[in-house]
């Protein structure tokens, strides 16, 4: 068993070293009253109840967003590229003698900005186990990033 204790973790290389590359694992955290509200936040149901899964909602924060939605890799060292996004148009258009009459439309409006590429989001599931909140993971290359 490996123990991980303190609020936020930097590097977990020692810790993962003493894994087989390709063994399945569950990393948990035991729940005590103060996380209830906690736990309701994430998404769990107000019972607690064993075996409720949850993918945390991705407006808790950034480390939550990422797992929920992924991110963007910025190539600032090339060249800018045309984007476009949607915006509603509105505007009051004339109707004869005694008034307008309110238009409006979507139109695409180009903008600069530097190529992206997508990081798919690694949707790490939170599993309730009898007063422990855990994920299952499995040990690989990339797995201490993808454990942070």
């Amino acid at each position: 068993m490996i123990v991980i204790t303190g609020k936020r973790k930097i590097k977990l290389d020692k810790r993962l070293s003493k894994l087989s590359k390709g063994r399945k694992f569950q990393l948990g955290v035991k729940i005590d009253e103060s996380m209830k509200n906690v736990l309701l936040k994430i998404g769990f149901s107000p019972d607690l109840e064993p075996g409720e899964s949850v993918l945390p909602a991705a407006s808790i924060g950034p480390v939550c967003r990422y797992n929920a939605e992924g991110k963007e890799i910025v190539h600032k060292d090339r060249p800018m590229e045309t984007a476009y996004r949607q915006v509603e148009w509105t505007w009051e258009q004339w109707a004869g003698y005694y008034g307008t009459e309110t238009q409006s439309k979507i139109v695409d409006v180009p903008y600069k900005r530097y190529p992206r590429t997508p990081v798919l989001p690694p949707s790490i599931e939170l599993t309730l186990v009898e007063g422990v909140i855990a994920a299952k993971l499995q040990r690989s290359a990339t797995s201490p990033k993808r454990l942070l």
